[in-house]
């Protein structure tokens, strides 16, 4: 008997082998092909081809301060995409960190909030993590009794405080 050694493939199951020989043509076995001496000599040269299952992979996606529409799993091999919205306050991150299979990947695109992760790249777990960032405002403070206002976003994401200075001028006759 020649055993077929244990074989695996990140992300996928193995499902059926296809056995093909000169003599005897190609049939479909199960996950575990066994060969003989006798069988060997009768069929000559065996080819064993892999059949894959795509496993479904885990997604997690951990973006502090915003949401995100991702599922909760894909399966190997193909595509993923989903938008960040940030909470009130906050914009999209200006940049996240990609990890597939547990190792880091710079294998997707990321703009304007949408993450895509092109078919083919998935392999394994997805974890996707960033911090959306706080707004910030410009704010001019000109002439006298004036109501300070940063734009007309009255949403802060954390308290604001405004300094302002004054300046006099005397002039003495």
């Amino acid at each position: 008997i020649y055993p077929v050694t244990a074989i695996t493939r990140t992300g996928y199951t193995l499902s059926h082998f296809v056995v093909t020989s000169a003599s005897e043509g190609s049939w479909v076995s199960g996950a575990t092909v066994e060969l003989n001496s006798a069988l060997a000599g009768k069929w000559g040269n065996v080819t064993l081809s892999a059949r894959w299952t795509a496993g479904n992979n885990a997604v997690s996606v951990n973006i502090t301060n915003a949401t995100a529409n991702n599922p909760n799993s894909v399966a190997s091999g193909e595509a993923l995409s989903f938008t960040i919205t940030p909470n009130p306050g906050y914009r999209i991150p200006d940049f996240i960190i990609v990890s597939i299979n547990n190792a880091p990947s710079s294998d997707y695109t990321y703009k304007d909030g949408v993450v895509t992760i092109a078919e083919g790249v998935i392999n394994g777990a997805v974890s996707i993590t960033g911090s959306a960032v706080p707004n910030s405002y410009d704010v001019t403070i000109t002439g006298s009794h004036t109501t300070v206002k940063a734009g007309n976003d009255e949403s802060f994401a954390t308290t604001t405080t405004y300094h302002a200075t004054t300046s006099v001028q005397f002039t003495i006759q």
